[in-house]
């Protein structure tokens, strides 16, 4: 699109005999009014006309203005309600009111001096969808905000994964430091408790015992004399 603009301006300059050549380049919104301009080049009465070229296709005549005080012609396809045409006599405006995509396009002014075309500004008016732009704008911060909400994800399982592989043993001594600052013995876990026998205890016989086992001796020791006696 730039390449055609361009080759359709380069034409206009080569079929153009002012020495002086002006570009404006406009942009505006669907829906609102533009008013375009360029110089007036004369002095005395003149023919000015204004044309637009769209993409591709020929130049085509808008309006055409002979004096400031007098009303614009409109050429063929173009209402006068949606297009006007005045002067100051320093500048020949046109007013395109209600824009639309379809108002795109590079507009001119100039006439024809025997038979010449006398270009002596031209402007590039582009519309921009106000629908097309919020679209554009609202999946802008839709993209934005899904990427922040992804890092946050991201940053707090990183985070989750490194408080569950703390080792154990640096947990312990936290438990039980919680413990003791809170004065509370009823959270210990005591193993039961075993008494282990004493070595001697096996191997020595109660009093009683040993009392009863030497009666036995004596009297075994005793009806053995007897019987040597009796002999």
């Amino acid at each position: 699109m730039t390449f055609t603009w361009a080759a359709v301006v380069l034409c206009i300059l080569s079929c153009s005999s002012a020495s002086a050549f002006e570009f404006h380049t406009v942009e505006v919104h669907s829906g609102e009014t533009v008013t375009l301009l360029c110089s007036n080049y004369t002095s005395s009465p003149t023919q000015i006309m204004w044309f637009r070229a769209v993409k591709k296709l020929k130049p085509r005549c808008i309006s055409s203005l002979f004096r400031p005080s007098e009303p614009a012609s409109f050429c063929e396809g173009f209402d006068k309600l949606k297009f006007q045409t005045s002067s100051n006599n320093t500048h020949i405006f046109l007013t395109i009111k209600r824009v639309d995509l379809s108002d795109s396009g590079l507009y001119f002014c100039g006439n024809y001096i025997s038979k010449n075309q006398l270009i002596v500004g031209a402007t590039y008016l582009e519309v921009y969808d106000i629908l097309e732009e919020i679209v554009k704008l609202t999946s802008l911060v839709l993209g934005a905000l899904t990427v922040f909400l992804t890092m946050v994800v991201i940053v707090l399982v990183i985070k989750f994964k490194k408080q569950h592989k703390a080792p154990i043993k640096e947990r312990k001594p936290q438990r039980t430091e919680d413990i003791l600052q809170s004065g509370s013995s009823d959270d210990f876990e005591y193993p039961p408790a075993t008494l282990a026998p004493r070595p001697d205890e096996d191997l020595m016989p109660e009093p009683a015992q040993q009392l009863e086992t030497d009666a036995v001796h004596i009297g075994s020791r005793n009806d053995w004399n007897c019987s040597l006696e009796s002999d």
